[in-house]
C-alpha cells in the first residue's frame, strides 16, 4: 500500500481531461476515497506533488475508473510505479549499542529473485543498499551467516532513505579455542534467571 499519495479524480473518458471533481490523499491503506456517480472518471495519482521523499520517487500513474449503477468500481486497485533508492541500514543491538560485523540476507517478499542480497554491516555497523520504496522485504539472519548474532527474520518496508534494524547479540559469539573454561557467579539474579539461555549457548 501507498499511504498519504496526491490524487485527483476528473471526469471524462479522456487522460487529458482537466476537470478535477475530487482530490485527497490516500489512507494509511492506500486507499482513494471519494463519493461518485456512476460513469467514467480519470483517476490520476501524483506522488510528485508529496513532501515525502519516498513519496515524490514514484512515478505518476493514471487509469480510467468506471462506475456502475450499482456503485461497484473498475479497476479495485492500481499499481503505481516505483523505483529503486539507495538505503542506509544501520545495525544496533537492543541496548541502542552499533551492531557491527553482523552479515544477513535480504529479499522481497513478494517478488521472486535468484539469490538473495548479502549485506556486512562491517566496522561502521551500516551498509548501503539499493532497494524500491514500499516494497516489502525479509531480513534473514542464519548460523551460516554469521555466529556473533541469533538467527533472526525480520520484516520491514522501505519508507526513508535510512532504515534501523535492531538485531540480538549471541551470548557467546564465535569461539574459536578447542578448550575454554566457563565461570558462573550464581549470586546474581540476573544470571540465575538467564541460566536456561546460558545452558543453550554452551
Amino acid at each position: 500500500p501507498v499511504p498519504g499519495c496526491p490524487f485527483t479524480v476528473s471526469l471524462g473518458s479522456s487522460q487529458s481531461s482537466k476537470e478535477v471533481i475530487v482530490s485527497g490523499l490516500t489512507s494509511e491503506d492506500g486507499v482513494a476515497c471519494m463519493e461518485l456517480r456512476e460513469g467514467i472518471f480519470q483517476l490520476r495519482f501524483l506522488p510528485a506533488a508529496a513532501s515525502d521523499i519516498a513519496l515524490a520517487s514514484l512515478d505518476e500513474t493514471c487509469c480510467t475508473l468506471g462506475v456502475n449503477d450499482s456503485g461497484d468500481v473498475s479497476p479495485a486497485a492500481v499499481e503505481v510505479g516505483i523505483r529503486a533508492a539507495e538505503v542506509t541500514i544501520f545495525f544496533v543491538d537492543p541496548a541502542g549499542e552499533p551492531a557491527e560485523n553482523c552479515c544477513c540476507r535480504i529479499e522481497p517478499r513478494e517478488t521472486l529473485v535468484a539469490e538473495p542480497l548479502r549485506l556486512d554491516s562491517g566496522s561502521t555497523a551500516a551498509a548501503r543498499v539499493s532497494l524500491a520504496y514500499f516494497e516489502q522485504y525479509t531480513l534473514r539472519i542464519s548460523p551460516e551467516d554469521t555466529r556473533e548474532y541469533q538467527p533472526q527474520i525480520l520484516q520491514f518496508s522501505v519508507h526513508a532513505p535510512v532504515l534501523t534494524v535492531v538485531v540480538r547479540r549471541s551470548l557467546f559469539g564465535a569461539i574459536d579455542e578447542p578448550r575454554l573454561l566457563v565461570a558462573l557467579d550464581l549470586s546474581s539474579s540476573h544470571v540465575r534467571s538467564n541460566l536456561q539461555e546460558v545452558q543453550l549457548g554452551l
